[in-house]
């Protein structure tokens, strides 16, 4: 918004004086640098980076714990290697809220359904 600004301001302050008619000569730099303080304050009311960047380091948190869990660790006995859980995506919370069944045959396998 605020380098929208700077190009109206710089295309327009000469010719469009109706548009500007408090032109005193500052430079279109000066007002779009006023303009992007106003812009941030004014987007900030309605969702607060905070807000944002705590959300994503929760999600990172529990990605983490998520992969430390020793239960999520698979025995393979042919290599004789463990593995456990890997995060690929940080969206992981989000796709685990959606599970509202899981389904087993009689020798209690997972089915991928």
């Amino acid at each position: 918004m605020a380098v929208g600004n700077y190009i109206s301001t710089s295309r327009w302050v000469e010719t469009k004086q109706y548009i500007f008619p408090e032109n005193d000569g500052t430079k279109p730099i000066v007002t779009s640098v006023f303009s992007f303080f106003s812009f941030y304050l004014l987007v900030y009311s309605f969702l607060p980076l905070e807000l944002i960047m705590s959300v994503e380091v929760i999600k990172l948190c529990v990605a983490y714990f998520i992969e430390q869990d020793s239960e999520m660790i698979v025995a393979d006995y042919e290599t004789g290697t463990l593995s456990g859980f890997r995060a690929q995506s940080l969206n992981l919370i989000e796709d685990l809220a959606e599970v509202e069944y899981l389904f087993c045959d009689k020798t209690g396998t997972l089915t991928q359904n």
